[in-house]
């Protein structure tokens, strides 16, 4: 029920504003994945991407840089992500652009989670990710990663 009642509202969101996701790695075979509060709405327990809009202002490498200051406290230069691709993603009846972007971290880098958007972030091994764990963003960024080979085999 809550989805149809908030719908109109994500619909005008979600299709006005572009978005910038962060596939962060440990250089190795370890992704960095979230579990965000509003997709309880939905009853979604599947794992996302760090990152959220990118304002009008801002192009969409430095709106990942936000959004990853915002959602996990890590602060990065914008010289330090890597433009994996862009797509328009399909979810919950709904579209948006999205710019990905990969960005290697140590697992042992400190997050302080935004309590209000973030109810869990998890280091997880790549190749022992399911297709049903995961949201269609984290599905297109793995793919893209792949296809440039920084996966290890």
């Amino acid at each position: 029920i809550r989805f149809w009642l908030y719908w109109p509202g994500l619909f005008i969101y979600f299709a006005r504003r572009p978005r910038a996701r962060v596939l962060i790695h440990d250089g190795a075979n370890h992704v960095l994945l979230v579990k965000g509060l509003w997709k309880r709405w939905f009853n979604d327990d599947g794992w996302s991407l760090p990152g959220g809009g990118i304002a009008r202002s801002e192009r969409p490498v430095e709106g990942a840089v936000r959004e990853l200051e915002e959602e996990l406290g890590v602060k990065v230069s914008s010289k330090r992500l890597v433009l994996l691709g862009e797509s328009t993603i399909r979810e919950y009846g709904l579209h948006y652009r999205a710019y990905f972007f990969e960005l290697v971290l140590p697992q042992n880098i400190h997050l302080r989670l935004q309590p209000k958007e973030i109810a869990e972030a998890k280091w997880l091994e790549a190749r022992k990710l399911t297709r049903a764990s995961l949201n269609p963003e984290v599905r297109y960024a793995l793919q893209v990663w792949r296809a440039h080979g920084a996966l290890l085999q």
